[in-house]
């Protein structure tokens, strides 16, 4: 709902009254309306601050004085403004650009230092981790491979391919436990710095 199509309902639930008590409480909400619209707000975040024309004009008619005529000071109080906007922000204010600059130095180094080093170290484990199961899993071709080849059959070493495509199988298992975690904490640990630079953290 817009500035205008709120003023307008709320006209409406004042008919009853007086022209110029009308014109009183629309100009009170005209100016809310003008002073919201500087702090950066748009007509809808304010009508939804203000709430529904009707709750709006309940509240006025019942916190009324049994007098005729209204004044400013008979007209209810407009809802307070909310708390200080977030430092950045994307509804059309400007950001705090010393901030944003300041965190954006701090989380760079941070991660220079300290996270993109630690993060590499862990992902290069699993790496590792991988490429150990998939070689062990694949040891029994290795080894159909060479009896192909050199035209010999070792029971022995078919035993020992299978033992270690065993392992393989549960180094897999182990990876994939430790990929799905590991892929969370740093996606967890990507939108944590990006919050952290908006302000939002």
């Amino acid at each position: 709902m817009n500035k205008q199509q709120f003023i307008d309902s709320l006209g409406q639930r004042f008919a009853s009254l007086p022209e110029q008590d009308q014109l009183a409480i629309l100009r009170d909400y005209e100016a809310y309306y003008q002073q919201r619209q500087l702090d950066g707000l748009t007509e809808e975040d304010i009508a939804r601050e203000l709430g529904h024309p009707l709750s709006v004009a309940k509240d006025a008619l019942f916190s009324a004085p049994p007098s005729s005529s209204w004044t400013e000071s008979s007209l209810p109080p407009l809802p307070p403004p909310p708390e200080a906007a977030p430092i950045y922000s994307t509804d059309g204010r400007k950001p705090d650009m010393a901030r944003l600059v300041g965190v954006g130095i701090a989380l760079f180094f941070l991660n220079v230092m300290l996270a993109i080093p630690l993060l590499a170290s862990v992902w290069s484990v699993l790496i590792s981790l991988v490429a150990s199961a998939l070689a062990g899993m694949l040891s029994p071709l290795a080894y159909a491979a060479e009896v192909v080849w050199d035209s010999g059959f070792d029971y022995h070493k078919l035993m020992i391919s299978l033992g270690i495509a065993g392992i393989g199988m549960l180094l897999a298992g182990l990876a994939l436990s430790a990929g799905k975690l590991l892929y969370k904490a740093t996606k967890a640990y990507i939108l944590w710095n990006y919050r952290t630079w908006k302000g939002k953290s």
